[in-house]
């Protein structure tokens, strides 16, 4: 399933959503994210929250775990979610 920029936008307007978390997964290879990862997540970032949605984390799951963008980009893409009140551990949920 392939998704754009605005059915997630769509989506969480739909669902009357203040916050969302991003997953998508890479079955053959690593959890780590690919420059289009990344550049498209800055992207939904700014969209989201031009709206008033924060996105609290984008994770991807590789063949040996996950990756949690909130974890490894905190300071540069996520930099709301500290305020939004809501606490969770990516690798929790491995």
């Amino acid at each position: 399933m392939k998704l754009s920029c605005r059915d997630i936008l769509k989506f969480a307007l739909d669902n009357n959503a203040d916050m969302i978390i991003m997953a998508h997964n890479h079955p053959l290879g690593q959890a780590q994210p690919s420059e289009t990862d990344i550049f498209t997540t800055k992207h939904i970032i700014k969209l989201l929250e031009s709206v008033g949605v924060i996105m609290i984390d984008h994770i991807i799951v590789g063949q040996n775990g996950c990756f949690s963008m909130r974890e490894d980009f905190s300071n540069d893409m996520f930099r709301n979610v500290s305020d939004c009140g809501y606490k969770y551990n990516a690798k929790d949920i491995s």
